[in-house]
């Protein structure tokens, strides 16, 4: 008889091998000689800027100035202290992408798809939260709301909501959403720590987040799409005096994390 767990990791294997096929069909390729390299490379900087391999800007002119955007299989770690705002300078970037045509992929571990709707509608019509809650808006503000929804059901973006999710689901939700939508452009995971990794590394915490961390950026190289995970940081942030900027060191059960992320961002208040 074979287990959940051997099906599920069969299941995963073939869809990643139908993935890989039709990536191959698409033209899609493994590597080679550094000339045929070099020759893409040179081939794509002497392009227009319009032609050339896509690099998605967040819409935010600071943060844009230092990163020069995001390509293809990397992986950024977003990281914060809870309540100082995570979530939503994520969905302030899921935003900006979406209003530039951007295929946006937004997986929630913490809240519900009708808590993320209600942010980023609060956020496009500029209606505060508190109304919602309430339910009390001016007939002006209805107007906004709904003039705001038109905008935003015109978006390429996918919600979805798994709580304690693994890799293995987490790649194939990834997959899914590829192949309904014609390809990934961004992928948001909020948020790391409340991943689970399954299998033998269950227990063993810090284990188990380099096991993830190592599978976000595998998912982000073979889909060739960056991926932004949000990760939580330990209290040590809190408990030290003087300068309370984090370091890479307070990344939360960090493991690997600073290993496998080609950028750490933090958010903290001085």
């Amino acid at each position: 008889a074979t287990s959940e767990s051997e099906v599920k990791a069969l299941t995963a294997s073939f869809e990643a091998a139908a993935f890989s096929v039709s990536r191959s069909a698409l033209g899609g390729s493994d590597g080679g000689g550094i000339d045929v390299a070099l020759q893409a490379l040179l081939g794509d900087l002497s392009k227009p800027p319009e032609d050339r391999s896509k690099s998605w800007s967040f819409g935010i002119n600071g943060i844009d100035r230092l990163m020069q955007g995001m390509r293809g299989g990397e992986f950024m770690v977003l990281a914060a202290r809870p309540s100082i705002g995570k979530t939503t300078l994520a969905l302030n970037f899921a935003t900006n992408l979406c209003r530039v045509g951007a295929k946006c992929l937004f997986i929630s571990m913490e809240m519900s798809v009708e808590q993320i709707v209600q942010r980023l509608l609060s956020r496009i019509s500029g209606i505060h939260g508190h109304h919602f809650r309430s339910n009390t808006f001016t007939e002006e503000e209805r107007v906004r709301l709904f003039d705001s929804a038109q905008v935003m059901s015109d978006w390429d973006m996918q919600i979805l909501e798994d709580f304690g999710t693994t890799p293995g689901r987490l790649a194939s939700m990834a997959r899914r959403a590829s192949s309904a939508m014609g390809g990934l452009d961004f992928i948001i995971i909020d948020y790391l720590q409340l991943m689970t990794a399954g299998g033998d590394n269950k227990g063993n915490r810090e284990q188990e987040i380099s096991t993830i961390s190592r599978s976000i950026k595998s998912i982000a190289k073979e889909l060739s799409v960056p991926v932004i995970a949000l990760s939580q940081l330990s209290r040590a942030v809190e408990t030290r005096g003087g300068d309370k900027k984090p370091q890479l060191s307070d990344l939360r059960e960090s493991g690997a994390i600073e290993q496998d992320a080609d950028l750490v961002s933090f958010i903290y208040r001085p």
